[in-house]
C-alpha cells in the first residue's frame, strides 16, 4: 500500500510530491515523533534477505521555513496523519497525552482549557502558555484552541520559548497544526463513530481539482452528538452533553508559476455542558463519587468563525509571504451560580471577541550556509465580556444583583528576524530577535470613569548553537526569552487592576541520536527556566458573583528534562516511550517569604507515555492493526499553599481493527482504567478548605469506520 505526503516546495512550481512506500506487515507504522526525530515512514523491501526498514524524513515548518526535523535545534514532537489516526487524536488533549511536560484537561467550558507546559500554566482571561498556529495563522485567543482535529496532515509541538518567531504567548512553546491541502486528484474520505454516552460522530471530506490544474479545493464537515458521561445528580441530563458541527473549506490557486494563493474558512457551531462543578472539602477532593448537582442546566453555546488568505510569491532566492486572517468567537454560558441542587443563584456569561491579524515576511531559500527569515506582525483585537449574576425570584426568573460588561481592546505590532549560519560543515549558529508592543485599553461600561490604558512591550532574543558529531548524533545549546503579555483584571476583582508581562529566560541543552540503522532513536533535553512575574490565576466566589483574578509571582524557577525513545524491533512493531520532569519552585511570591519554596499550582511534576503500534497482514489486501497507549501523570497541587493535591494517575487507551487500502474498522477504548482527575478547580472558592472541582470523563468504548477513495 502506498501513501503520499504533499509538502510545500520552497521554489516556484507549486507543490512537490513525496511518495513514501509501505507494504505488507510494515504498512501503517507512521510513528509519533520525538524531539528532533524525523516522522518515519517504514518500507519493507522485497529483497531475498528479508524485511529491511528504511526511514524517510519529513520536512516541517515549525520555524516558518521548510526544514528537516532532525536538524532543528529545539525540542520538537511531530504527529503525522497516520499516527493521528492510529492513536485516535481528535483534539488537543489527545496529543498532549503523548507529549512530555504538556498536560491539557477540560475546564469550565469548551473555550477554556487547563494547560501546563514546562511549568507554565493557564491564565483564564489571558493567553495560553503557548502559541497555536493553524496553517500559518496564529490563533488570537484560547477560544480557538479547543477545536476538533480532523482532516489533519501533521501536528508539530515545539517546547521552549518561541517568542522570536511567534511573539507574546509563545512563552512555553508553539503548536503548529497543518491541515490536509487541496489535492490535484479527486478524493473522498470520511469516518463514522459510535461510543459510550450515545456519542455519534461523523466526518466527510472531498477534495480535487477545479477547472484547471491551477486550482484545487478541499471541503470537510464534522458532526458530534453526545449525551455525555458525567452524571448530574440534580437532573436526568448529563453534565457534559455536546452537539456541535464544523464546516471547513480551502481553495488553492496558482495564477502564475511563482505565485501560490491559499484561501481558507472554518465555521463551528455547538452547544455543550458547562460549569459542571461540585463543591468538595479537602478530604473529599479525590473522591469522584461526589458529582455535580446543578439545578440549572448549564450550557455553553459557541460560534467560531475563521477566515484567512495566504499568498506566497517565489522571487529570486527568497519567498515573500503575506498572511491575513480574521477570527470571531461568540460564546454564551448560562448556568448554575451556587453549584447546588437548590435554585439559589444563577449566572449568565457572554463573550464576543474579534481579531484581525496581518503578517508579512521574507524567507531565504535555504540552499546555502545562511538561512534567514524576517518580517512584521500586526493584530487588532476586541473582547466584550458581559457577566450577569443573581438570585431567582418567585417566578424562577434571574434577578441580577451583579452586572459587569468589560470591553478590552488591543492593538499590537511586532518586528522579528532569525538567521542560521553554518560556521563549519558541522557547526550551526542561530540568532533571533523580536520586539513586541501591545497597547491595551479596558473599561467597565457600567462604571463611569473606569477606563484604563497601558502599553505592554518586550524584546525577545534567541541564541542557539548546534553541532553534528556524526550523521546520527547532534547536540545543541539554546538560550531563548519568551513572554506572555500583561493585562487587566475586572474592576471588581479581588486583585490589582493591572498585571504585568510574564517573562521566561530558558536555557536548554539537548542531544538527538539515531542508532542501529535508525531502528532506535533516543532524544534527551534538559532545561532551566528563570521566570519573572509569572502570571497566576485564581477565582473567588462571593455574594456578588464569581470573580477571576490574575496576579504576578515575582520569581519562579523551573528545572526539568525530557527523554523520548522510538524503537523498531520488528518491521511490524513500533515501540515508543517518553518521560517529562518539571521541578517548579517559587523563589519570591511577594517579598515576605510567603509560599517561597512551594511548587507552582497546576503543574504535574512527572509525565510518562508508552505506546506499542503493531500491524500484521491477514490477507494480501488486509491487515490487523493494534495500538495501546499508556500515559502517567504525576502528582499536582492546585493551590499556592500546596495543600490541595491530586495524586499520580494512570490512563490506558486501546485500538484494535482491520485495515485495507480503502477502509478501516476499529474497536476503540478510551480511559479503560476508568481513571478520573479534576479539570477545573477553584481552591478555597467558598472559604478555607471548601473547593469547587470538575471531574473528567469516565471509561468509554466504541467503534469507528473510516473510508477513503
Amino acid at each position: 500500500m502506498a501513501i503520499s505526503a504533499t509538502l510545500k516546495a520552497g521554489h516556484a512550481g507549486g507543490w512537490r510530491k513525496f511518495l513514501l512506500f509501505s507494504s505488507g506487515s510494515a504498512c501503517a507504522i507512521l510513528t509519533m515523533i520525538t524531539p528532533g526525530i524525523s516522522p518515519l515512514h517504514a518500507a519493507q523491501s522485497d529483497a531475498a534477505d528479508g524485511p529491511k526498514v528504511v526511514f524517510e524524513e519529513i520536512v516541517v515548518s515549525a520555524r516558518k521555513r521548510d526544514e528537516s526535523l532532525q536538524s532543528v535545534p529545539d525540542s520538537v514532537s511531530v504527529f503525522g496523519s497516520r499516527t493521528i489516526e492510529n492513536a485516535g487524536i481528535t483534539n488537543i488533549k489527545d496529543f498532549a497525552q503523548l507529549t512530555p511536560n504538556l498536560v491539557i484537561t477540560e475546564q469550565l467550558r469548551p473555550g477554556i482549557q487547563t494547560v501546563s507546559l514546562r511549568g507554565m500554566t493557564t491564565v483564564q482571561g489571558g493567553q495560553a502558555p503557548f502559541a497555536m498556529i493553524v496553517d500559518g495563522v496564529q490563533q488570537p485567543s484560547m477560544d480557538f484552541i479547543n477545536q476538533e482535529l480532523f482532516d489533519i496532515e501533521r501536528i508539530e509541538v515545539l517546547r521552549g520559548p518561541q517568542g522570536t518567531l511567534y511573539g507574546g504567548g509563545a512563552v512555553g512553546g508553539a503548536i503548529n497544526v497543518i491541515t490536509k491541502r487541496p489535492s490535484d486528484q479527486l478524493e473522498l474520505s470520511g469516518k463514522l463513530g459510535y461510543s459510550s454516552g450515545d456519542t455519534k460522530t461523523g466526518t466527510a471530506v472531498v477534495s480535487g481539482p477545479l477547472i484547471s490544474d491551477k486550482a484545487s479545493f478541499r471541503a470537510s464537515v464534522f458532526y458530534v452528538n453526545s449525551d455525555g458521561l458525567v452524571e448530574n445528580t440534580a437532573s436526568d441530563k448529563k453534565a457534559d452533553f455536546r452537539e456541535e458541527y464544523v464546516l471547513r473549506g480551502s481553495l488553492y490557486l496558482m495564477p502564475r508559476d511563482y505565485i501560490d494563493i491559499t484561501l481558507q474558512a472554518s465555521y463551528t457551531n455547538g452547544d455543550a455542558g458547562a460549569l459542571a462543578l461540585a463543591p468538595v472539602t479537602t478530604a473529599q477532593f479525590d473522591d469522584f463519587s461526589i458529582l455535580p448537582a446543578l439545578d440549572t442546566e448549564s450550557t455553553d453555546k459557541r460560534e467560531l468563525q475563521s477566515y484567512s488568505g495566504k499568498v506566497d510569491i517565489f522571487l529570486d532566492g527568497v519567498t515573500l509571504t503575506s498572511i491575513t486572517s480574521y477570527n470571531d468567537a461568540d460564546q454564551t454560558l448560562v448556568g448554575d451560580g451556587d453549584f447546588s441542587a437548590a435554585p439559589i443563584f444563577g449566572q449568565l456569561w457572554e463573550q464576543d471577541s474579534q481579531a484581525f491579524n496581518q503578517e508579512l515576511r521574507l524567507t531565504s531559500e535555504g540552499s546555502g550556509p545562511l538561512r534567514w527569515v524576517g518580517g512584521a506582525f500586526f493584530q487588532d483585537r476586541k473582547i466584550k465580556d458581559f457577566t450577569y449574576f443573581g438570585g431567582f425570584d418567585a417566578n424562577d426568573n434571574l434577578d441580577p444583583f451583579s452586572i459587569r460588561e468589560d470591553v478590552k481592546k488591543s492593538e499590537s505590532w511586532a518586528v522579528f528576524g532569525q538567521a542560521s549560519y553554518y560556521i563549519t560543515d558541522a557547526l550551526d549558529l542561530t540568532l533571533g530577535l523580536r520586539y513586541d508592543r501591545d497597547k491595551q485599553t479596558a473599561v467597565d461600561l457600567f462604571v463611569p470613569g473606569s477606563e484604563i490604558k497601558k502599553p505592554f512591550e518586550e524584546l525577545q532574543p534567541k541564541v542557539s548553537l548546534s553541532y553534528n558529531w556524526s550523521d546520527s548524533v547532534m547536540t545543541y545549546a539554546t538560550f531563548a526569552r519568551g513572554f506572555r503579555t500583561g493585562g487587566f483584571n475586572p474592576l471588581n476583582s479581588t486583585a490589582d487592576r493591572v498585571y504585568d508581562n510574564e517573562v521566561s529566560d530558558n536555557f536548554e541543552l539537548g542531544v538527538k541520536t539515531q542508532f542501529l540503522d535508525n531502528r532506535l532513536i533516543v532524544n534527551v533535553s534538559a532545561f532551566h527556566i528563570d521566570f519573572s512575574d509569572q502570571q497566576f490565576f485564581f477565582s473567588r466566589a462571593t455574594d456578588q458573583g464569581v470573580f477571576r483574578n490574575v496576579i504576578n509571582i515575582p520569581k519562579t524557577d523551573v528545572n526539568g528534562f525530557e527523554v523520548e525513545v522510538t524503537a523498531r524491533p520488528l518491521a511490524s512493531l513500533t515501540l515508543q516511550g517518553s518521560v517529562g520532569y518539571n521541578d517548579t519552585t517559587i523563589k519570591n511570591f511577594n517579598g515576605t517569604g510567603l509560599f517561597d519554596g512551594n511548587r507552582t499550582p497546576q503543574v504535574n511534576k512527572l509525565t510518562m507515555a508508552l505506546s506499542a503500534d503493531w500491524t500484521h497482514p491477514v490477507t494480501d489486501s488486509m491487515d490487523v492493526i493494534a495500538r495501546v497507549d499508556y500515559h502517567h501523570r504525576g502528582d499536582v497541587f492546585w493551590d499556592i499553599d500546596n495543600l490541595l493535591r491530586t495524586p499520580s494517575k494512570d490512563f490506558v487507551n486501546l485500538r484494535l481493527g482491520l485495515d485495507t487500502d480503502h477502509w478501516t474498522l476499529a474497536l476503540v477504548g478510551r480511559n479503560i482504567t476508568d481513571t478520573q482527575i479534576p479539570g477545573a478547580v477553584g481552591p478555597d472558592a467558598f472559604g478555607p478548605g471548601l473547593h469547587l472541582r470538575t471531574t473528567s470523563r469516565t471509561r468509554s468504548w466504541g467503534g469507528e469506520f473510516r473510508f477513503r477513495f
